[in-house]
């Protein structure tokens, strides 16, 4: 599958927010459509220095981690080394395993989660002004 489209180019939308930016300001100088396009470029800065902060690595983040998965590993396999196995296949442990990854991994990626999230709800909420404010200038249909 093609993901061309797939991605945004920050360079392809700094420069149409700025080609956009100069139409409204050609078209309806002084106008309030014209601190809409301003916004935009406001929220597109905020937005590529958002992105710039969650791909970049968190290394006291992944150090904390590491040390907080090595010490639960250090308590599974102290635990399990007091438990009584009977017979050759009892998955007691691999079931601790797993649910103990699985508890780190969702928490570590939460707030990735709560950040995309709440950028995608501003920049739905800015489409939608932008979509209203441009029905209110064209008039009624």
């Amino acid at each position: 599958m093609n993901t061309m489209y797939r991605r945004l180019d920050d360079q392809q939308i700094a420069s149409t927010l700025a080609r956009l930016r100069d139409r409204i300001a050609e078209r309806f100088p002084g106008s309030g459509l014209s601190h809409v396009a301003d916004e935009l470029r406001s929220l597109r800065d905020e937005t590529t220095a958002l992105v710039a902060y969650v791909q970049r690595p968190h290394w006291p983040i992944r150090i904390g981690a590491g040390a907080a998965i090595a010490a639960m590993l250090a308590v599974l396999v102290v635990v399990v080394s007091y438990l009584p196995l009977s017979g050759p296949a009892d998955p007691a442990w691999l079931a601790i395993t797993y649910a103990t990854a699985r508890a780190v991994y969702s928490g570590t990626s939460q707030r990735c989660r709560r950040e995309l999230s709440d950028l995608a709800d501003r920049l739905a909420a800015v489409a939608e002004d932008e979509i209203n404010t441009a029905r209110q200038l064209s008039g009624p249909s």
